[in-house]
């Protein structure tokens, strides 16, 4: 079921990110990625603080999760920075 959502998901946000091409809504490659690391940033004090209440309830799988998303957005944001 997980394996069927996850490939829903990404066929609809195919053709949304189509669908904002066609309609001019999409920039510069490096200006649309700045945006969505800022959204993330904005969004991170929510996970984290949902991760540690799963941490104090004894589920490690979210803040596993939110670990590895922070690790790829700084990936992200170094590569920003040297471009």
């Amino acid at each position: 079921m997980v394996v069927y959502l996850r490939q829903l998901a990404m066929e609809e946000a195919a053709h949304a990110a189509r669908a904002a091409e066609l309609l001019g809504m999409v920039g510069k490659m490096k200006d649309e990625i700045e945006k969505m690391v800022e959204g993330e940033r904005n969004a991170d004090s929510g996970k984290m603080e949902a991760a540690r209440i799963a941490r104090e309830e004894g589920n490690e799988d979210l803040p596993d999760s939110s670990r590895r998303q922070q690790k790829m957005r700084h990936g992200i944001e170094q590569g920003l920075k040297e471009s």
